[in-house]
């Protein structure tokens, strides 16, 4: 016997703020009652904010296991990039990317940060960090910042990083 089943979805309101070369983020929320999350990744997959790549997937699966109500998944650096070699990350980021993560941190309960060990390989990425980790304390958000670790060395972790464990 076949029984088919229908269910009722929730709306999720989906904003994002980009331009035609910068991704700075993605904001998905489903009920705003409940606590918001932002999780600062390292660059952009795709530019196109409308396209669910598997992080952004895994940060918005990981959030509603937690019963957050809504995620923004930013970016360290905003331009869509494939390496995260120096020479490619000097041209991926903005002043405007950084304020952007400042404003957005106004806006969330929390923010974590899952760039994984990025910053402890490339200067550059070393660099960002540091300045956005000064704006914040600057702007008095700094008390909202947790880091994504791996449960098992308690290093910097990226979701991506933490899946593949997982599936091992």
């Amino acid at each position: 016997m076949v029984r088919e089943k229908t269910l009722a979805l929730e709306t999720i309101k989906v904003t994002s703020r980009h331009n035609s070369e910068n991704l700075y983020w993605v904001r998905w929320v489903w009920d705003e009652s409940k606590p918001q999350y932002m999780v600062i990744c390292n660059y952009p997959s795709d530019g196109d904010p409308r396209v669910m790549d598997i992080t952004r997937l895994l940060i918005m699966n990981h959030i509603r296991s937690l019963t957050g109500g809504g995620v923004v998944v930013a970016n360290l650096f905003s331009k869509p990039k494939s390496l995260g070699n120096s020479s490619s990350l000097t041209k991926a980021g903005t002043d405007q990317g950084l304020l952007e993560l400042v404003s957005m941190a106004h806006n969330v309960d929390e923010v974590i940060l899952g760039m994984g060990s990025l910053p402890s390989k490339s200067k550059v990425a070393q660099a960002r960090l540091a300045k956005l980790m000064s704006m914040y304390q600057e702007d008095k958000v700094a008390d909202k910042l947790k880091m994504l670790v791996n449960p098992d060395t308690g290093k910097p972790s990226h979701p991506l990083s933490l899946q593949a464990q997982v599936g091992n």
